[in-house]
């Protein structure tokens, strides 16, 4: 296995792809994929036709991971879908166990360098997040969001030729 991930890296951005998408739930037809991503549990990852995954990204499965066609995401971005136990005080961290919450990437959205994206969070199709953004709540759709913790800051239909208010 690890002669085969260091082949990964010497191989293009397609080859990839086709082999990250033998293991995942769903992969769409034209899955790109940049070199040093981490993917655990691909078995629970969706993946739509003509995404493109930059390169360093940390795509955390295990809670459910769904992204839509013509997505792309930004080198070095971390999408999770789990976070740690906390709540009592009188054990050790490490021993609360995790939570699991399914993160949702629509359609034809375009997550920028660097993002966070926390589990439980759904990013509605035709959405921007801007580079270095920390997603903690969910984005509606055709929205430009910035910041940490991301917020909306304007609406992509509002720039629409027309001002027209309905979708493509």
């Amino acid at each position: 296995m690890i002669r085969v991930y260091r082949g990964l890296l010497r191989t293009s951005d397609r080859s990839r792809g086709r082999f990250y998408s033998r293991l995942m739930k769903r992969a769409g037809e034209n899955l790109i994929i940049g070199g040093r991503i981490v993917l655990s549990a691909p078995g629970e990852v969706s993946i739509g036709d003509n995404v493109f995954i930059n390169t360093g990204c940390i795509l955390h499965g295990e809670g459910g991971l769904s992204i839509g066609d013509d997505t792309k995401i930004g080198p070095y971005t971390t999408i999770w879908t789990s976070n740690h136990n906390f709540e009592r005080t009188d054990v050790p961290f490490r021993t609360q166990g995790d939570r699991y919450a399914p993160v949702t990437i629509g359609r034809d959205v375009w997550i920028g360098a660097g993002v966070v994206v926390v589990a439980g969070v759904q990013i509605g199709d035709g959405s921007v997040i801007g580079a270095g953004s920390v997603v903690t709540k969910d984005i509606a759709p055709y929205s430009v969001a910035v910041g940490n913790p991301a917020r909306v800051i304007r609406s992509r239909l509002d720039e629409r030729p027309g001002n027209s208010k309905s979708p493509r």
